[in-house]
Parts: structure tokens; C-alpha cells; sequence
């Protein structure tokens, strides 16, 4: 917008100076002014070509900017910002479910659950709500140690080996 409105004060200054040489040279011939009339021509030749491509830069600015708004309003405009979205709802698609994975294999403390990943998710839940009717610290810790064999027994069974964690 700014170069817009730039081009067209040049163009302004371009026709007022066009105005002023054209009015100059009329005082001159009329009064046996200064210069030939071949260079009283050539001023205001070049005048009226500072004009023109005036002109010719705002219509040039123009179609660029009809351009730019139908692309937008396209079909061929709206598939790439239907595919920006697309990809945006991927990637947070994409965090949510790493952040669900973290959070499937910790217990209500926070805690990551030893051999969660070789748990039903109704496993890991029976497990959280053992650990969270504990009535104490020491009752917590059993219940770890108990679950922590059960997890290393199972483990072996599968021939999976288990990720050492707190």
C-alpha cells in the first residue's frame, strides 16, 4: 500500500513538473524566451514519458494485486490452505498422542509404572487405584515391590527386557 501510494505522488510531482515546464514554455515562446523550441520539445517529451510509466507501474501494481486476491479466492488457493491445516491438525494430532503415551505409563504420583508398556490400560489402572488407596507411604512402596516382581516375572515370559526406572 505504501509503495502504491508513493508511485502515485511520483506521478503527481511528474505531471505538475510536466505542468510547469509546459507553462514555462509557453512564456518563453511568447516572450522570446530561453532555448530552442527542439529543447522546449524534448522537456516536455520527457515530462509526458515520466507520466506514462507513472501509469504503467500503478496498473502493473494493480493486476498484481487482482492477482494475488484471486489466487487466494481459487480452488487452486484454497487446497493449500486446506493442506496448511491439514498438516497443523497433524502435528498437534501427533503431540497429543506422544503426550498420551507418557502419561499412560505413570502412576497418579507421577511416577513412571515399571513394565507399563507390557500392561493393559485396565492393568494400569487397577494398579493406579491400588497405589492410590494406599493408606501410606510404606503401603505404596509394597505394592511397587510386589507389582515390580510380578512386572520382571511377566517380562521374562514374553523375553521382553524391561527399561530400569526409579
Amino acid at each position: 500500500m505504501r509503495t502504491r501510494n508513493l508511485i502515485v505522488a511520483m506521478a503527481g510531482v511528474a505531471l505538475l513538473v510536466g505542468s510547469a515546464i509546459a507553462a514555462a514554455d509557453m512564456q518563453g515562446a511568447g516572450s522570446g524566451g530561453r532555448g530552442s523550441g527542439a529543447e522546449r520539445g524534448a522537456v516536455a517529451r520527457d515530462a509526458q514519458m515520466d507520466r506514462d510509466r507513472a501509469m504503467d507501474r500503478d496498473r502493473l501494481m494493480e493486476r498484481d494485486r487482482l492477482q494475488k486476491r484471486e489466487y487466494a479466492m481459487s480452488p487452486e488457493g484454497d487446497r493449500s490452505q486446506d493442506r496448511d491445516r491439514s498438516q497443523d491438525r497433524d502435528r498437534s494430532q501427533d503431540r497429543d498422542r506422544d503426550q498420551d503415551r507418557e502419561r499412560i505409563h505413570v502412576d497418579d504420583q507421577g511416577k513412571a509404572i515399571y513394565g507399563g508398556q507390557i500392561m493393559s490400560e485396565q492393568e494400569r489402572e487397577r494398579y493406579r487405584a491400588r497405589l492410590s488407596k494406599a493408606g501410606s507411604e510404606q503401603e505404596r512402596e509394597r505394592i511397587r515391590a510386589e507389582h515390580r516382581r510380578q512386572m520382571t516375572e511377566r517380562a521374562r515370559e514374553q523375553g521382553v527386557t524391561l527399561p530400569e526406572t526409579d
